[in-house]
């Protein structure tokens, strides 16, 4: 058959052009990437070949600015450094074959070339979430690679090739499981990725330029910025790398991220060859865990995020300096200088916050006045003054100190699963700015206010002042709760049951005013991951699951899922046996936190617009319906017949919520109910409320100055311009008046872009061990051979979730929004065979795919009975 022969020849020369074309790719890449000739480097992309213009790349700190560098040192210098066939090159190869080599169970923490990280080159800063990570890849340079930071003034192209291949083997190794987006996300697609990047880089750039402009530098030059600090300068420098590679490659992109411009990523690509890895970032990811430079569970998306992993070795210094001074008794103190500083040390102050929270930043206290009617002097009265004390952060971490520019770079405390990435370094943030339970003193910004009758805020009443209190009980949140069970808090520590009164008449003030306690829906529960270490579980961490809904809610939904298994590795418990369960009434301690901590924010908004003190008022407008009457009705409807247990009205409801905004001017807050609202509670977690203290007691010291110079008082000459903000020459020459210079202005939207990014960081981190927390559990179940016949109470039946249908995104597609109940978390779901799906139709599903770092989740439904929205409509 003259057919099949052609045929069979047409296949042969196919397979034959193939191996072919095998052969001759390998040859070229042996021959021109691996080893490419010396007279074809220029033209490979593997050319780091550097002529500077000038030699004060050199004149750094191996020669004086004054010698003149020949011409022929700097070419050596350029071949020992840019050329991939260098000794240093295939050192570093064999080093990281010898760590391969050795059993790291052994010894987690590889001594370094040099003893500590801290006296080391910064090439690695904010590359690993641990120092032992940066240890280990200090201790694969070559010895001679081990040169001062200064050296190299921050530029890519003049560092050791070992430096540039380790770094590109770093960030190729962060773009693993970079999907892109939250898989369950109920939003629609975004590029969380690019908008993380777009906050560092315009965070980043716009500091550079204060920084220049500051010390008298050209902000339009980036090798003037920074220079003050070596490991900044770094990690800035490591932070705009981090940017160029991931803006010039899409997700789960690995040919993208290859480039001629980013010599580093194609260094990282010849290092694999070398070790015969894997080439993308996959192999990178799985070297780097193999040699102990990276953990298992190493947070991906914080490395490549840019935020700063680690405080400098300038920023600890700066907390130690504050340490001694405090210990020693020679902080600087200008509101006790000034006599401004109150003694409330008479109080007893609770602090109530989790078991696990460290940096404990606010307090409350109750105060019993005496005093006669207004509309009687023969009535005597008594009125309840509320305190509440903040961690008087300002203290330790001044305008323009160190500490505070500690803050500045970080904007917010962040909060994984694993753990919190604090924007002050641990030893000032959990010490002596915390106001933590002891003898010892502890300084606080405290407001005092007392209540109308109806739940308002009498605003003659608001006092305001810094402050010195000790602690008396540093309570969780369950003491708490169990001191009201048992009656205690109202008998030996009725201060706490008077404060919940109090609390109480400010939930029913605050939902009279439309705040989203009214709301007449059941508020969503929401599943949260939280990781602790434990020897006998996988990978020595224990996940665990707790859905719940928020604290402002007005009521508490709570339950625990987890351990997932035991020693033995089966399972304990299943998801569907720990039901959610309302309890009644709401949590107590949690109700008189939240509303003691938003009155704070009404109290000081209500202070700073008497005073007439630029403030960051948080606003947003009540929602408007007058235009959007058919969604109002159909929202209504779903309240009404309470379709999918009041979750689908919950979630239909917030397309009406407005955006909160930060505004200079004060305005009404529809979503807490009040006319104005301030956030200035947690400095040691937020840079703004630490922004906020700043400007307030700058005000009070300036009235206090303005006091003195009025009555022939004498102002201490250790006041400084910063400490009030305005120059104290003007106000001691008596008019009481000041120039208006501002030694430093304060930018309340400073820190926007990092709070953004703060939160999306904090998502994608849930995300991930959310599916790690899925994937265990689907493991921990035995498919023997029982279950096979999916009768109740098999390993099937466990492996099934229960999901609700809270509403449409897109009907065309089958795009809808689900809500799986014993995980308590929402995500888009595409109904197989665009079956028509109504809000409160509950489906069974199955987790057909799961991989927690590429962030897969894909769902599979086996039952779908008919859900309570069609039966309402029938």
């Amino acid at each position: 058959d003259f057919g099949t022969i052609y045929i069979m020849r047409f296949l042969i020369s196919v397979v034959f052009l193939t191996a072919l074309q095998s052969v001759i790719d390998a040859f070229y890449f042996t021959n021109y990437f691996v080893f490419p000739p010396r007279h074809q480097q220029r033209h490979t992309s593997f050319s780091y070949t550097y002529r500077p213009t000038s030699s004060r790349h050199l004149t750094n700190s191996v020669v004086s600015s004054s010698e003149e560098v020949p011409q022929n040192d700097i070419e050596t210098k350029e071949s020992r450094y840019y050329d991939r066939n260098s000794l240093d090159f295939h050192t570093l190869v064999s080093n990281i074959r010898h760590r391969l080599s050795r059993d790291l169970n052994d010894n987690d923490n590889p001594p370094a070339v040099f003893p500590s990280v801290d006296n080391s080159p910064s090439y690695f800063i904010d590359t690993c979430t641990s120092r032992s990570g940066e240890a280990v890849l200090l201790s694969l340079l070559p010895a001679d690679d081990m040169l001062p930071c200064s050296f190299f003034d921050g530029d890519d192209l003049f560092m050791p090739i070992s430096v540039l291949a380790l770094r590109g083997l770093l960030l190729l190794g962060m773009q693993f499981g970079n999907v892109g987006r939250d898989v369950l996300s109920s939003s629609p697609p975004s590029d969380d990725t690019e908008n993380i990047l777009d906050n560092i880089r315009f965070e980043r750039n716009r500091r550079q330029k204060l920084w220049a402009i500051k010390n008298g530098h050209d902000k339009n030059n980036p090798k003037d910025l920074n220079k003050s600090d070596e490991n900044y300068c770094h990690a800035s420098d490591i932070a705009a790398l981090k940017s160029r590679v991931f803006a010039r490659s899409s997700p789960c992109s690995e040919r993208s991220l290859s480039s001629s411009q980013l010599p580093h990523i194609d260094l990282a690509y010849a290092l694999l060859s070398e070790l015969k890895q894997r080439r993308g970032p996959k192999g990178a990811h799985s070297l780097l865990v193999a040699i102990g430079v990276w953990k298992e569970h190493e947070c991906l998306v914080m490395l490549r995020s840019g935020v700063p992993v680690h405080f400098t070795e300038k920023e600890e210094q700066a907390a130690a300096e504050v340490i001694r001074s405090e210990s020693s008794g020679s902080t600087h103190d200008p509101d006790s200088l000034l006599n401004i500083r109150r003694d409330l040390r008479r109080h007893k102050v609770y602090t109530i916050d989790s078991a696990s929270t460290s940096e404990i930043d606010d307090g409350i206290s109750l105060e019993v006045l005496s005093g006669h009617s207004s509309n009687n002097d023969d009535v005597r009265v008594v009125r309840r003054r509320i305190w509440i004390h903040i961690a008087d952060t300002d203290r330790y971490a001044p305008l323009g100190s160190n500490l505070w520019s500690a803050a500045q770079r970080r904007g917010t405390s962040i909060y994984f699963p694993t753990g919190c990435l604090p924007m002050f370094p641990p030893s000032v943030g959990a010490g002596v700015m915390s106001l933590s339970a002891r003898s010892e003193d502890c300084y606080a910004l405290s407001l005092g206010v007392e209540l109308n009758a109806d739940g308002s805020v009498d605003a003659s009443s608001i006092i305001l002042a810094p402050s010195v209190i000790r602690v008396s009980y540093r309570l969780t949140y369950e003491q708490t709760d169990e001191m009201f069970e048992e009656g205690s808090a109202y008998a030996e520590e009725w201060q706490l049951g008077s404060l919940l009164q109090l609390a109480e008449r400010r939930r029913q003030y605050r939902s009279s005013r439309g705040s989203s306690e009214s709301a007449p829906y059941a508020p969503i529960p929401r599943g949260t991951v939280t990781v602790k270490r434990k020897e006998e579980e996988e990978a020595g961490l224990a996940v665990s699951l707790r859905i719940e809904v928020s604290h402002n809610a007005g009521r508490n939904v709570t339950t625990m899922i987890g351990p997932l298994s035991n020693s033995r590795g089966k399972a304990t418990d299943h998801p569907t046996t720990a039901r959610i369960v309302e309890t009644d009434p709401v949590s107590p301690s949690q109700l008189l936190v939240t509303e003691i901590m938003i009155l704070a924010g009404e109290a000081l908004g209500l202070w700073g617009l008497k005073k007439d003190i630029i403030l960051p008022y948080r606003c947003q407008p009540k929602m408007d319906v007058r235009t959007r009457e058919m969604e109002w009705n159909y929202l209504t409807i779903l309240e009404e017949n309470n379709i999918g247990d009041g979750y689908c009205a919950a979630w239909y409801s917030r397309r009406f919520c407005e955006p909160v905004s930060v505004e200079l001017k004060p305005g009404p807050h529809s979503g807490l109910g009040l006319a104005t609202y301030v956030q200035w509670s947690s400095p040691i977690r937020r840079y703004c409320d630490l922004q906020v203290h700043s400007t307030v007691k700058q005000y009070l010291r300036r009235e206090k100055i303005k006091e003195l110079v009025k009555g022939g008082g004498i102002v201490p000459d250790l006041v400084s311009d910063e400490d009030i903000g305005e120059s104290v020459h003007d106000l001691l020459k008596g008019s009481g008046q000041t120039s208006g210079c501002k030694v430093f202005s304060i930018d309340y939207n400073e820190s926007i872009g990092l709070q953004k990014t703060a939160r999306l960081l904090q998502n994608k981190s849930q995300t991930y061990w959310m599916l790690e927390f899925i994937r265990r559990f689907i493991n921990s179940i035995p498919n023997d051979e029982e279950s096979k016949g999916g009768g109740a109470g098999t390993s099937i039946d466990k492996k099934k979730f229960k999901a609700v249908v809270l509403g449409c995104l897109d009907a065309n597609a089958g795009l809808y929004v689900i809500y799986l109940y014993d995980l308590g978390i929402e995500r888009t779901y595409r109904s197989e065979a665009r079956l028509k799906l109504e809000p409160g139709d509950e489906i069974w599903f199955i987790f057909s795919k799961i991989d927690p770092k590429l962030g897969i989740l894909k769902l599979s439904a086996v039952s779908m009975p008919v859900g309570l929205g069609r039966q309402s409509k029938k």
